[in-house]
């Protein structure tokens, strides 16, 4: 069962298909992304495609609940989308739902922009402390993923 009690909610999915299909598997996102970002509760919603290994792509989208992106995935868009990859991926998507500690919006970087998506785990006793050094990072998050020079993230000092 959703819960609404977050508001925002991420999902980070990473694909990777066979090398061939990698131009097929682009177009294909493209259109999932230009469909999505016109759902219901839609915040945001990129397609990205990895430098050097063209077969990997990541989506990363926002939506306002978790009971919006549920009906979104249920849709007949996104069915479509992941039945028209089915034939081209090398390993099942690994997709992974989180519950904004701290974010900003992406603010769409454009065509040919390179963004970095990463992650970090918190164990649940340092939630919070883990949530203050996201903040800290999340700041300049815009300059990192624009094509305008920015400046760069440092970590916490101790």
């Amino acid at each position: 069962m959703a819960d609404d009690s977050v508001t925002i909610v991420t999902i980070v999915t990473y694909i990777e298909v066979a090398a061939g299909e990698a131009e097929r598997a682009h177009d294909l996102a493209a259109a999932y992304r230009h469909a999505a970002r016109g759902a219901p509760g839609a915040v945001d919603v990129e397609a990205m495609q990895r430098l050097g290994r063209p077969a990997h792509f990541v989506l990363v989208e926002t939506w306002a609940g978790a009971s919006v992106w549920q009906a979104h995935a249920a849709d007949t868009v996104t069915r479509s989308f992941r039945e028209a990859l089915e034939s081209s991926r090398l390993a099942p998507d690994d997709e992974r739902v989180h519950h904004a500690l701290s974010a900003g919006p992406m603010k769409g970087p454009g065509t040919g922009a390179i963004c970095a998506v990463t992650h970090f785990d918190v164990i649940p006793p340092r939630k919070y402390d883990g949530a203050a050094l996201m903040a800290a990072l999340a700041a300049p998050r815009t300059a990192i993923c624009s094509s305008t020079p920015g400046p760069r993230p440092r970590g916490p000092t101790t």
